[in-house]
């Protein structure tokens, strides 16, 4: 009876302790690296962030210098015609469509040398062919209404009368 006495009574509940010590232990430092790399995935998120801002006014403040120092010419411009007489358009150009500061009116003067094309966009539901096709026209195509592209040769900055070498109508 001695020796029953000297063994201890709680092994089972010591056993029980160490299993649950180590499951306990084992949660807690999944849960600490699951913390950090949360962390570092909403660092890099935000650095990214930071980057990509970082680029795009970088960008963005190159070609407000390229366009301020002169070196950059608009050839090009984009608007609904609102007149059409002889030779010439009378088109509205949207700031929000081109590189002004506001609306404004232009007088498109065409030549003998003008090429006029027809610009066709896909349709949403045309899945198997996205490409733009293209057409030759002729001015007498050309109705009030109708969204252009206008190219020139010579920039057209400040401008209120141009040439145009190619006009494109948007259908």
């Amino acid at each position: 009876m001695v020796n029953q006495k000297s063994q201890p009574k709680s092994i089972p509940s010591l056993i029980y302790f160490k299993k649950y010590f180590f499951i306990i232990i084992s949660v807690i430092i999944l849960a600490l690296f699951l913390i950090l790399f949360l962390l570092s995935v909403g660092r890099n998120e935000k650095l990214s962030a930071q980057n990509n801002n970082g680029a795009k006014s970088s960008t963005l403040q190159n070609s407000q210098e390229i366009l301020a120092s002169g070196l950059a010419q608009i050839v090009s411009c984009v608007g609904e015609i609102q007149e059409v007489s002889d030779g010439s358009l009378k088109i509205l150009l949207l700031a929000s469509k081109n590189r002004i500061k506001e609306d404004q009116s232009i007088l498109v003067k065409t030549t003998r040398n003008t090429q006029y094309l027809q610009m066709v966009k896909p349709r949403a539901n045309q899945e198997d062919d996205l490409t733009i096709k293209t057409k030759e026209i002729k001015f007498s195509d050309l109705k009030v209404g109708d969204q252009i592209l206008a190219f020139t040769a010579d920039d057209l900055s400040g401008k209120t009368t141009i040439e145009a070498s190619l006009i494109q109508q948007v259908k």
